[in-house]
């Protein structure tokens, strides 16, 4: 009655996705889903255990649900000041040149987007790149096809974690973007 995955749409293709998708659907047990794939977590969840520096959350709706309130806690977590900086940074800085005047702050953070939107958007070219030689049976031809395949396989998981990465720095930009056009 219970099928665990762990990163189960990693290395498949649409259609793969999409009949793995309808399988779990018609499952009747209790399914325990670890992925980095909204999109296979907004079609298939209906609770969110949600990992998050060593906390895990335990929230009983399902995934766009979680994504609402999870932005909502990011936004006002971006909106609290910092804490009070203890006095002898306080005197540092105060003993410190005066910086030269640098972009408005609401400048540099859209800037700060801009980046790191054409970051994503590099990051999962290569990505599609890679999953387009994974699924090329050139690559399988010669004797060492399936050596060649793990460390494309390898390349790849490094690059989906770094594409995770970069989506988390465009969504503090975007939050930083957000609280400053307010303000």
């Amino acid at each position: 009655n219970l099928l665990i995955f762990d990163e189960p749409t990693n290395h498949l293709d649409v259609e793969t996705i999409e009949v793995l998708e309808d399988a779990i659907e018609a499952f009747e047990g209790t399914v325990l889903l670890v992925s980095h794939d909204r999109a296979l977590l907004r079609t298939l969840t209906t609770r969110v255990w949600a990992l998050d520096r060593a906390i895990i959350e335990d929230f009983p709706g399902n995934f766009e649900e979680w994504e609402v309130k999870d932005t909502s806690r990011r936004r006002a977590t971006a909106r609290r000041r910092p804490p009070a900086e203890p006095a002898e940074r306080r005197r540092a800085e105060k003993a410190r040149p005066p910086k030269a005047p640098g972009p408005r702050p609401l400048t540099a953070a859209r800037r700060r987007l801009e980046s790191a939107e054409a970051r994503v958007a590099e990051l999962e070219a290569r990505v599609r790149s890679l999953e387009g030689s994974l699924v090329d049976p050139s690559l399988y031809d010669s004797g060492d096809g399936a050596r060649r395949a793990s460390e494309v396989a390898r390349e790849l998981d490094t690059l989906r974690h770094s594409v995770r990465l970069a989506i988390g720095e465009w969504e503090l930009a975007s939050l930083d973007v957000e609280r400053l056009s307010e303000g």
